[in-house]
């Protein structure tokens, strides 16, 4: 999962991963490869757009999941 937050525009103003703590563990590469892309792609689709305006402190603040292919 990944908290992001949005500003009035629809640009991410911050990105990070929920589980932080499993970055560090050992036997958790994939995690972590998985993680690193998940930002990545969440930064490159930045600004967010069609997000209606008058609702914005309802998307200001989203967590995605991601789940990669098994």
């Amino acid at each position: 999962e990944i908290e992001i937050v949005l500003l009035p525009d629809g640009t991410v103003k911050s990105a990070r991963i929920v589980d932080s703590a499993r970055l560090d563990q050992a036997g958790e590469e994939f995690f972590r490869s998985m993680a690193e892309s998940a930002i990545r792609a969440v930064r490159r689709a930045s600004p967010l757009r069609d997000l209606p305006p008058e609702k914005y402190e309802q998307w200001r603040e989203i967590t995605f999941r991601f789940t990669p292919p098994v």
